[in-house]
């Protein structure tokens, strides 16, 4: 558990080695950065272990002898850092453990994370597996490594890092190449080629996509480059290697003959609903609860799959967020029903990942009226399609950014009533979980939703959901700005203190118990659970009209 008075850290290992303490830059010497390096690599994933004396020493000093100028250096090291970060183990030979905590980031460790979830998506889902490798590539600066002491030990850590981001970029090429792409792939690889001439699959995957290009004299160029190289040393090319130049020689058609894996029934989707292939947060928020690209429920892209990988490497709590809330839903609609008698629910979302209307129904004795409103036609359309036809469930485009809208909408105009008299009304359960973050401030919410709360009799209530900046570590303030703000469509997103949640709140209505509090304390089964640490959270409330 992160000591109160220690600030959030990011920790850059790939590109140069950097350190930085709630977003100010830690002045380190060079031998300290080392040993950060060591320290947080030396092991692998994870921090749970100490590296111990004898690595240490392998690793920066390369000399069972230094031992006691390692200690003075770990000494040292734990100035900038405060004493709690680095701690010492005597047992078992002693060892030292670099303490990182929830909600900070090791670049290598995300990048392990990311290039392991992209090895499962290679044949299961090779369009967004082709972003995710590319944008795993561009985390790594192999030149920055060689800045790192050449002792035996760091050489080996160095070599499998490289050898990581080789894999990686042969299989991207091989992905690249079976989709079609060899432009991408004469674009990418020249240089790694030219870096590790050994690396012969990497120069094989270049020697087609030359050939595929039209270019069979440089793809025959690479081959007697390499030859040469193996001749000067009494070796030959693999027999692989060979016959690639022989099919090259020889004009084989079938080199050029590719028939790229279909698009996912989720892409598919996408378009036949009229969605921009583009990145989309509000078809991440959904990828995320669906994990498979085949099935024709889920409405994704290959983007927006790849954007889902990058977060959750970074931000590893966003899954469990979205459960939560999606449980938060299950209590507030049962909540509704049970205690309070409403059978009549507008949800400000898609259906999915949850369907409120079964769990309404389930809850309601008399039957449940649900309808679902989003602000993004396509999802509309979609939803539409696959909700089955049946009364007292309808999804209808709409937003709380304008109520007055959404109010015109008929599948909302009868569900509040509005053509009955006031005191005939039924009372309706609103929740919102998603356009309360997707909301700018210069709208007040709670005229917003007041405008809504204004055509319903008492008893009506309110269930919101929203993510604050709370507690929030800056640098996953950065990564969730920086990931909202390449959504084309997306105005952002929108954090709220406790203070600002409570302003949302529209005049005559009461917040019922735990009124505003984290979303898990709401729920049964992680009440007890501690938050503290977690570097993004979400409060929720509910409140009844009286």
């Amino acid at each position: 558990m992160r000591e109160a008075e220690e600030p959030c850290l990011e920790i850059t290992l790939l590109k140069g080695i950097s350190v930085r303490a709630a977003g100010e830059p830690v002045r380190l010497a060079t031998q300290q950065l080392h040993l950060v390096f060591a320290l947080l690599a030396g092991h692998g994933e994870g921090s749970a272990y100490p590296v111990s004396d004898d690595r240490l020493l392998e690793l920066v000093w390369g000399d069972p002898g230094k031992r006691s100028s390692m200690h003075t250096a770990m000494s040292r090291l734990r100035r900038p850092f405060g004493p709690h970060r680095i701690a010492h183990d005597a047992a078992f030979g002693g060892g030292y453990t670099f303490r990182v905590h929830r909600g900070e980031r090791v670049d290598l460790w995300a990048w392990r994370g990311i290039l392991d979830t992209c090895t499962r998506m290679y044949h299961s889902d090779p369009y967004a597996a082709v972003i995710v490798a590319s944008d795993a590539l561009k985390m790594c600066d192999l030149t920055a490594l060689r800045s790192l002491p050449s002792t035996p030990a760091m050489d080996t850590v160095v070599e499998g890092i490289v050898n990581d981001y080789l894999t990686t970029a042969a299989r991207l090429a091989e992905v690249q190449l079976a989709v079609g792409d060899h432009d991408a792939v004469t674009a990418a690889l020249p240089p790694l080629v030219r870096r590790y001439g050994d690396h012969e699959h990497l120069r094989g995957l270049l020697m087609s996509a030359l050939y595929r290009s039209g270019r069979p004299d440089q793809a025959l160029d690479l081959y007697d480059e390499v030859a040469a190289q193996r001749a000067a040393r009494g070796r030959r090319p693999s027999a692989a290697l060979s016959l690639l130049r022989h099919r090259i020689l020889n004009g084989d058609p079938t080199l050029l003959q590719v028939t790229p894996p279909p698009r996912p029934a989720a892409d598919k989707a996408v378009l036949a609903a009229g969605g921009d292939p583009r990145m989309s947060t509000d078809r991440m928020e959904e990828g995320v609860a669906a994990k498979n690209p085949d099935d024709p429920a889920t409405f994704t892209t290959a983007s927006d799959r790849a954007g889902v990988v990058r977060m959750c490497a970074l931000l590893p709590e966003v899954p469990r967020m979205i459960e939560e809330s999606a449980e938060f839903a299950e209590l507030f609609a049962r909540k509704a029903a049970a205690e309070l008698g409403v059978s009549r629910f507008l949800s400000l979302s898609a259906p999915s990942p949850l369907t409120l209307h079964r769990v309404a129904r389930l809850a309601c004795t008399t039957g449940a009226h649900v309808v679902y409103a989003h602000r993004e036609p396509s999802l509309v359309r979609h939803h539409r399609r696959l909700l089955p036809i049946e009364q007292g469930v309808e999804v209808v485009e709409g937003t709380i950014r304008d109520p007055r809208s959404l109010l015109a909408e008929p599948a909302v105009r009868d569900l509040f009533g509005l053509d009955k008299p006031f005191d005939e009304r039924e009372p309706v359960a609103i929740l919102d979980r998603n356009d309360i973050n997707r909301t700018p401030r210069r709208y007040d919410m709670a005229e917003l939703y007041g405008e809504l709360m204004a055509s319903l009799p008492a008893r009506s209530v309110l269930g919101l959901v929203a993510v604050t900046e709370d507690g929030m570590a800056p640098l996953a303030r950065a990564q969730i700005e920086a990931t909202y703000r390449n959504d084309p469509h997306a105005d952002g997103i929108v954090h709220r203190s406790h203070t600002e949640l409570q302003q949302c709140v529209p005049d005559g209505m009461e917040l019922l118990p735990p009124g505003i509090d984290e979303v898990h304390r709401y729920l049964p089964s992680v009440r007890s659970t501690s938050r503290r640490n977690d570097p993004w959270r979400h409060y929720a409330l509910i409140a009844v009209k009286r």
